[in-house]
């Protein structure tokens, strides 16, 4: 992902979203929703850190078991 600090999501500077994604990655269900108020917060609405997360969402759900993958495919 870009460098956060230069990206926005719904609270601001993005900075946080790369260690929001590691913790996303080591429990997608426990994370997700915190995952989603940042980047997707009213479901219709997306910021450039949404944008960014992308290549490593779809990385993230490579090799995952399924009921990981659907977190990770709810996050894209």
């Amino acid at each position: 992902m870009t460098d956060g600090s230069t990206l926005s999501d719904a609270c601001g500077s993005a900075e946080h979203v790369p260690t929001l994604l590691d913790r996303f990655e080591s429990d997608p269900s426990g994370a997700w929703s915190e995952l989603m108020d940042h980047l997707y917060p009213q479901l219709d609405t997306a910021f450039s850190a949404s944008f960014a997360t992308l290549p490593r969402l779809a990385e993230l759900a490579s090799g995952r078991s399924a009921e990981d993958r659907r977190w990770v495919l709810l996050a894209a």
